[in-house]
């Protein structure tokens, strides 16, 4: 039994295009535990396709990935990469409340 080696520190937030947050925070599934044989292990390979960007609105738990476990080319196991949190799409009255705050900072 082998669990395969992915380094979660990898799934950084993603930018957010036309959202009222640059960015969304990500996470994965948990990666399990795979049954091999010693010649086998290996081989083991972690694949991630993480979208580079997502375009809001975005909802909680929007997949926007996956990270496949992989043994040569056959794919053993797939994991879903999703957001952890809403980005509402950006509106009229929040580019104005943005302005404001620009215009009163200090």
């Amino acid at each position: 039994i082998k669990t395969p080696e992915f380094d979660e520190s990898s799934l950084q937030p993603i930018p957010v295009i036309k959202g009222k947050s640059e960015t969304v925070n990500i996470e994965m599934e948990p990666i399990k535990s795979e049954l091999l044989n010693s010649s086998g292990a290996d081989e083991i390979a972690v694949q991630a396709d993480i979208s580079e960007s997502v375009e809001a609105p975005v909802e909680k738990n929007e997949v926007v990935g996956t990270v496949k476990v992989m043994l040569g080319d056959k794919v053993l196991n797939e994991y879903k990469v999703y957001t952890t949190e809403k980005v509402e799409k950006i509106n009229v009255s929040f580019l104005f409340s943005k302005l404001i705050q620009s215009l009163f900072a200090t």
